[in-house]
């Protein structure tokens, strides 16, 4: 299971690497996925949206 986020389906002004590394990893997850899938292992990604918070 990898924690990414949904930063990776947009581009954000001057933070190219946040959203390129989220993007990385659920590649890599999918690899994961197709690689160990013969052995019923299953990979997986979380990608939560944005959550209301009380943080500013």
């Amino acid at each position: 299971m990898c924690l990414a986020e949904i930063a990776e389906a947009s581009g954000l002004p001057k933070s190219s690497a946040y959203p390129a590394s989220k993007a990385g990893l659920i590649m890599f997850t999918k690899c994961l996925a197709v690689e160990y899938a013969a052995e019923g292992i299953r990979a997986n990604a979380l990608c939560p949206g944005q959550i209301l918070t009380y943080m500013k």
